[in-house]
């Protein structure tokens, strides 16, 4: 399965550029928690907990495995 990351949530709130910041690259905030992060890092345990892999934004392509266990076209 591939990973889900950070802009796939729908806490992920992007800066818009990438700022380097004690040597790590960040280019958003979470909306949730106040931390900051880069927008290619996995999603928190917290993100899959709380949405249950439910997102407002669009999956993308990489991600399909996660839609198929949300959409496994039973509804």
């Amino acid at each position: 399965m591939e990973e889900m990351v950070c802009w796939c949530c729908e806490h992920f709130v992007s800066f818009g550029e990438i700022k380097i910041i004690n040597k790590k690259f960040i280019d958003g905030r979470c909306g949730f928690n106040g931390t900051l992060h880069f927008s290619e890092n996995s999603v928190c345990e917290e993100f899959v907990l709380r949405s249950g892999l439910h997102t407002t934004r669009k999956i993308p392509d990489i991600c399909k495995n996660y839609k198929d266990i949300v959409f496994n076209g039973d509804d």
